[in-house]
């Protein structure tokens, strides 16, 4: 079993963080039962992420590695989170069995609010946890029960020549060529293209077309990976290019020369967008309501000794060569 890198365990658990920091300052009477409570999110995280690796070897084992690997993979990590919930209102019982349940004032009327309170929450928490149980059973038949997803076509990608910037595939190999590290930890019906345009008042562009598989981690977003390179990003911003949306940000590493990174997404149906989030979403709606996995390209344009002018006046005649950027008008 290989665990990728940028498996999302660090942002489950923040997620979980804050759903019990919520819970925690409703359910529990006193600041120390609180933090108590909170500092239960690490290990439930944890636990769930542990869980979700079992479950997708367990399921890889009984059914088909290729179901437990891609969809099951993919929607395992919600089911999980559920189940994560589920032992923080388990954690929540446990600390008020340690420390006792709230004292009310008053002796009678206390112990018959206590009675009563006790009464609710282990109807509550019965009732939680049943109707867990239900939506985890109902949730993987459905999964089980699924087609598999129709993987689309992916688009076609090309280079063209650009009026007014020179390209050199010999000079420039070594920079055009695909990185080990790209090989390597990018899912392996990842496609990767790149290609280096100069112009002539020196500045360069460096474009690539990552083209992605089945997989939803063929394609991320740079500020994911940069600050990991030892990059510091400044200045994130939008903007149009011929129609095209673009996400645009200084990244520079220390000692080296500062550079602009710009980029954008577009799947087969010419759907486009500089959002990841945007882009995000269109997958989970194609996935789980159309039960179609889509391909994405994700364009990425490094620009070297330019300015913000020259980089926009360059994104914008590579935009204008697409035409159609993936639409039915035509390919890259």
């Amino acid at each position: 079993v290989d665990i990728a890198e940028p498996c999302p365990g660090l942002r489950s658990l923040f997620a979980l963080m804050a759903v019990t920091a919520g819970y925690a300052y409703l359910n529990q009477p006193n600041w120390l039962r609180r933090a108590l409570l909170f500092a239960c999110s690490v290990p439930l995280a944890i636990a769930g992420n542990v869980a979700r690796v079992v479950s997708i070897c367990v399921i890889a084992s009984a059914t088909d590695a290729e179901f437990a690997t891609g969809f099951y993979h993919d929607y395992s990590g919600y089911i999980v989170f559920l189940v994560a919930i589920g032992l923080m209102v388990v954690a929540g019982e446990a600390i008020d069995r340690i420390f006792g349940r709230r004292a009310a004032a008053g002796a009678l009327a206390g112990c018959a609010a206590d009675v009563h309170a006790a009464s609710e929450k282990g109807l509550f928490g019965c009732a939680f946890r049943v109707f867990a149980a239900v939506t985890l059973a109902a949730v993987f038949m459905f999964q089980a029960h699924t087609p598999r997803a129709t993987v689309a076509k992916a688009p076609d990608v090309a280079f063209f020549d650009i009026a007014g910037y020179a390209t050199d595939d010999r000079k420039n190999a070594d920079v055009q060529a695909v990185s080990e590290g790209e090989r390597t930890v990018l899912p392996k019906d990842t496609a990767i293209y790149k290609k280096l345009y100069e112009s002539r008042g020196g500045a360069s562009f460096l474009v690539s077309f990552v083209v992605g598989g089945a997989s939803r981690a063929s394609i991320h977003r740079p500020e994911l990976c940069l600050p990991s390179q030892g990059y510091v990003m400044s200045n994130p911003r939008n903007f149009d290019a011929a129609g095209v949306p673009w996400h645009a940000i200084d990244v520079c590493r220390p000692g080296g020369a500062p550079s602009v990174k710009a980029y954008t997404f577009f799947n087969q149906t010419g759907f486009r967008t500089a959002s990841h989030t945007a882009r995000i979403w269109r997958d989970v709606v194609d996935r789980s309501v159309f039960n179609r996995v889509d391909r994405w390209v994700m364009v990425t344009v490094s620009a070297f000794g330019a300015t913000e002018a020259e980089m926009r006046e360059f994104l914008g005649l590579l935009a204008a060569g697409w035409r159609g950027i993936g639409g039915k008008d035509g390919n890259l």
